[in-house]
């Protein structure tokens, strides 16, 4: 069982595209609250291991309650619970930290690299962010190497993105994770800028496994293993049940995006448990998505089935967003060229990491 906590609506940082709808709710998660989803998600499983996110607005704003959740949750001996966060950083500090190794909570930190991009959409009020959250980037980083680093792409901030994935790399950083914003207009334009930008970050990626010092980057990853494996994995996004995002009110829904009152996706509270019907009706609307890839080469190893992705992009979960489709069709045929590269050439890392020999 996947739990997502939001736990507060509230955040420190103006992003404007953050997609927590949380805001809609007025008041923050209690620990009643966060303690009687943990035990609901407990109920709920058969599996011995159970993934709890803390999610805002900004999750750091509630520092006691983590300890709070992270206590209880160890006082449990029925399951092997794991711990993230997504931060924004710009609370994140060395005791938390500390307090995170101990607790064996992975930190995810959102940080879009270069001071050029990052202050783009970034901002605390109407001031520049960058330089606070790379002094919380490199401390996490010194401490947590393999922590995950969150790149937001927008169009905006296409130009940058090679610079900021070498800037992270060459400053400590082990796995970075992009996600495009499809919440905006994405233009012809865009692909063609981004299609030079990934080409250039392939040669980077290629470069460091040659020199035995790889790196996770998601985009390429993903698809690499997809290839590899047969299949992509679809974690929390499988919309089977198995994962629960819960609203600071008690709310369910099925995943992060639809966190929304009113929501026509929402499946449940606490109160009531998982509607049953709802939860059908949310499946059966995001697999009406299916025919629009019937013909598709690529169709097993993009990210089509992602509801939220689409959601976020069409206003519904039934549409495959046309941006999103693109840069499939552009991301997929680099990440066979790097993979066929590494692999002719027997290389010893790129052949460890993907195929586990």
């Amino acid at each position: 069982m996947n739990l997502t906590l939001h736990l507060t609506s509230s955040c420190n940082m103006n992003c404007s595209y953050c997609y927590n709808n949380g805001d809609e709710y007025q008041d923050d998660m209690t620990f009643e609250i966060a303690r009687q989803a943990i035990d609901y998600a407990i109920n709920q499983t058969a599996s011995q291991i159970m993934n709890i996110t803390f999610v805002g607005g900004e999750p750091l704003l509630k520092k006691e309650l983590i300890k709070q959740i992270v206590e209880y949750c160890n006082q449990n001996n029925e399951k092997t619970i794991l711990f993230s966060i997504l931060t924004n950083g710009l609370l994140l500090d060395e005791q938390f930290i500390n307090f995170s190794i101990s607790h064996n909570i992975a930190i995810s930190l959102s940080f879009d690299g270069i001071e050029k991009s990052h202050n783009l959409f970034r901002k605390m009020g109407e001031k520049d962010s960058w330089k606070l959250v790379y002094s919380k980037f490199k401390k996490l980083i010194s401490l947590i190497p393999e922590s995950m680093i969150l790149i937001t792409l927008n169009p905006e901030t296409i130009q940058y993105l090679a610079e900021s994935i070498s800037f992270l790399i060459e400053n400590g950083a082990k796995a970075i994770s992009i996600s495009n914003n499809y919440k905006v207009s994405w233009q012809e334009e865009h692909f063609e800028l981004l299609q030079a930008q990934l080409i250039e970050i392939a040669g980077y990626y290629k470069i460091r496994y040659k020199n035995n010092s790889p790196f996770y980057l998601n985009i390429f990853d993903s698809r690499i293993h997809a290839f590899i494996d047969g299949f992509v994995n679809k974690g929390r996004c499988a919309a089977d049940g198995n994962h629960l995002s819960i609203a600071p009110n008690g709310d369910l829904f099925p995943c992060i995006a639809f966190v929304k009152k009113n929501s026509q996706y929402k499946i449940g509270s606490l109160d009531s448990g998982i509607d049953k019907n709802k939860i059908e009706y949310f499946q059966k609307n995001r697999r009406n998505s299916d025919h629009i890839c019937k013909n598709c080469d690529i169709k097993e190893r993009c990210f089509n089935w992602c509801a939220c992705a689409n959601y976020l992009a069409t206003g519904r979960i039934d549409s495959i967003s046309p941006a999103l489709c693109e840069f499939e069709k552009m991301l997929i045929p680099i990440c066979d060229r790097i993979a066929e590269e590494l692999y002719l050439a027997k290389n010893k890392s790129f052949i460890k990491r993907f195929y586990e020999i």
